[in-house]
């Protein structure tokens, strides 16, 4: 069973979203894009303005940890180039190597805003292998027609199961609309299928 606890964000958290978050004071500068709203109460749920879902921040009890020299070196350096705190640095290099340690054979790529993780050996992401697998229907199709292996499959399956929300996003804005994609990026050239 998994538990999840649920914190208060407290009063410093909600001043970052009544002021910062919605132009630094002045709410007429707000836009969708930076508008998240905080519930009122002693444990505020957040709400995305963009599309109504409840954000959850849920998190563990908090812990000290000692790096080595050079481990915390290149932490500070991660942080300063992306702008991050260094806990947020750490978090982001545990998420990404318990999951390739619960997936042996999956690594993960991409820049700081959008790591992804695709299949070793394969050059593919994860949803795309999925995408894939619903397009041939079963995954014997899928590796009799393609360069792909049983085992290959098998771990971006499994890594779907785990995440599946992680893969349905990128599958849904990969089948977007061509002239929702011609309004969003004018300059590309659609060649015609």
């Amino acid at each position: 069973m998994i538990s999840i606890r649920r914190i208060s964000l407290g009063g410093g958290f909600r001043y970052l979203m009544e002021s910062v978050a919605v132009g630094d004071g002045a709410a007429g500068r707000s836009n969708d894009l930076s508008r998240t709203e905080a519930a009122p109460g002693p444990n505020p749920q957040l709400h995305c303005s963009i599309c109504s879902k409840e954000i959850f921040m849920a998190k563990g009890q908090p812990f000290s940890v000692r790096l080595q020299e050079d481990t915390e070196r290149l932490v500070e350096a991660e942080a300063r180039r992306t702008r991050r705190t260094k806990s947020a640095v750490v978090e982001a290099f545990t998420e990404e190597t318990a999951r390739t340690r619960r997936f042996p054979g999956i690594a993960f790529r991409g820049d700081d805003a959008r790591r992804r993780a695709w299949v070793i050996g394969s050059g593919l992401d994860v949803w795309e292998i999925i995408h894939m697998l619903e397009d041939f229907d079963s995954a014997d199709a899928l590796v009799a027609e393609t360069q792909l292996s049983t085992a290959q499959v098998r771990v971006a399956v499994a890594y779907r199961d785990a995440y599946s929300d992680e893969c349905a996003e990128a599958i849904v804005e990969n089948r977007r609309p061509i002239a929702d994609v011609d309004v969003l990026f004018p300059f590309i050239a659609v060649a015609d299928a």
